[in-house]
């Protein structure tokens, strides 16, 4: 599915119930206060990334995205830009790119993973081999509820690298999240400030009764780096 870029500021649209074979980039570049809505629809062997979405306010319950292409560049699955994408019941395996954010690279974005979503066998050979946020700001990205399993970077952040764009703190919440089995040469979870550019001072908060959990992630070289996990 190819959608051409409209803009308008009172567009409200929902896709439901659908199913993608061997298709190309679903394309969306709407204005901020757009709101759309994405549930059950699963996107299989597309020819390149499955979503490029900037701005707007999204929904995305139940969408499952497999057997994607090696792209070269950032997002595997997803690339996000000046949006807020809110995750639901997701699953995302098998997607890799030869830069950052294995599964879904998000750029000046609100970004909220949670319930129950997957993101399995992603790898990046630069940072994030599921997730990379850069730009971030406070209270900009979270994780309640999903999981991260068997993802894998090249440079650091086996799972999720974090890139503030702010001398000022940045505290990303994460809450009943499980790290497994990711890895990476730094990082093997979670990594931040991995370039020169990034304003540092970012701290992962979370409730004690709902704490993340580590198992089994591995820092193949655990020298290199800044801030991991």
């Amino acid at each position: 599915h190819s959608f051409p870029t409209r803009r308008s500021s009172d567009l409200k649209a929902e896709f439901t119930d659908l199913i993608s074979n061997n298709t190309g980039t679903v394309l969306f570049n709407v204005d901020p206060s757009t709101n759309i809505s994405i549930s059950n629809w699963d996107v299989q062997n597309t020819v390149g990334r499955a979503f490029d979405l900037s701005g707007g306010v999204w929904g995305l319950d139940e969408v499952s995205v497999s057997n994607t292409p090696k792209i070269t560049g950032n997002g595997g699955a997803f690339s996000l830009t000046n949006g807020e994408f809110d995750f639901t019941d997701c699953t995302i395996t098998g997607a890799s790119v030869s830069g950052n954010g294995g599964a879904i690279y998000a750029s000046g974005a609100i970004l909220n993973i949670a319930d129950k979503c997957v993101l399995e066998q992603n790898h990046a050979d630069g940072y994030g081999g599921a997730v990379y946020a850069t730009n971030v700001v406070n209270a900009t990205l979270s994780s309640t509820g999903a999981t991260f399993k068997n993802n894998t970077a090249g440079l650091m952040g086996g799972a999720i690298d974090i890139e503030s764009s702010t001398a000022d703190a940045v505290e990303v919440y994460l809450e009943s999240v499980d790290f497994d089995s990711n890895s990476a040469p730094t990082g093997a979870a979670v990594s931040c400030c991995s370039s020169a550019a990034c304003g540092g001072n970012v701290t992962l908060v979370y409730d004690t009764d709902d704490e993340p959990t580590f198992e089994n992630n591995v820092n193949t070289n655990a020298e290199i780096g800044r801030a991991h996990v």
